[in-house]
């Protein structure tokens, strides 16, 4: 009986010496091995894309303060006006220019540091030194968006024209609806807003559901009276006040 001999294939015939195997001809491949153009490889080749996909997806991200559209802008700094916008970033305002604001962003004003801001209905807004504002927005089902300005500390004026219910400004203490008036709205370190009409009328507190039957009436403050609100405690009664006297400091940047 002849000698067995084992080749690759397993055991073969007496007496036929095993082949030489080669992996070029069994492959196709270069004489890569079986396999080696199966999936690992297919997901090398496919590195590059994926790479592509990832920075899509980082841009993704910051599309949506790309795309959305300005709220309005901030004209004129005396100092520095700091923005800080929803997503953390910080930028910053120095004399006349054309500041783009959103939705969600936070200005500040530091000792001695002013600015007016423009929104997109054109009210005009200044600010104080030490004033903190947040610009927000509220739409309700089938209504137009209402812009609220929320005044956690410090002083502003406003002037707008805007229709009924497009503007509001919140302080710690009262919600304030504006009907197409100028005033100035003041928040102390404790919360207490004082509000001084120039022009029209502004409601304040605002009354949500006034249209339910024994609820109260609107309080509107007319033009040349001031009323304050202290959180928890409700709002004086309007007062005759020399009102002008009081904003003289709006004419460093509004024209």
């Amino acid at each position: 009986m002849g000698k067995l001999t084992v080749g690759p294939v397993g055991i073969l015939r007496p007496g036929f010496p095993a082949p030489r195997w080669n992996w070029r001809s069994h492959t196709g491949q270069g004489g890569r091995a079986p396999g080696w153009g199966g999936p690992c490889s297919r997901l090398r080749r496919l590195r590059p894309l994926f790479g592509v996909l990832a920075s899509l997806l980082v841009v993704g991200g910051q599309a949506p303060r790309a795309q959305a559209p300005p709220v309005g802008l901030a004209k004129n700094a005396i100092g520095v006006l700091y923005v800080t916008r929803s997503d953390g970033r910080s930028e910053r305002l120095q004399g006349k220019g054309s500041f783009p604001l959103f939705e969600g962003d936070e200005l500040r004003t530091g000792p001695g540091a002013k600015a007016l801001i423009e929104l997109t209905d054109g009210t005009r807004a200044a600010l104080n030194e030490l004033t903190t504002l947040q610009i927000r927005s509220r739409q309700e089902q089938q209504t137009e968006i209402t812009r609220i300005l929320t005044l956690l500390l410090g002083e502003i004026w406003v002037k707008t024209r805007a229709r009924q219910g497009a503007l509001e400004v919140e302080t710690p203490a009262a919600l304030a609806g504006v009907l197409g008036t100028e005033f100035s709205l003041k928040v102390f370190p404790d919360g207490r807003s004082v509000l001084t009409v120039l022009e029209g009328l502004v409601e304040f507190p605002v009354v949500r559901f006034r249209g339910i039957p024994g609820g109260r009436r609107p309080s509107l403050t007319a033009a040349g009276n001031i009323t304050s609100c202290v959180r928890g405690e409700g709002c004086t009664k309007p007062t005759p006040a020399d009102g002008r006297s009081g904003i003289a400091w709006i004419a460093d940047v509004v024209d």
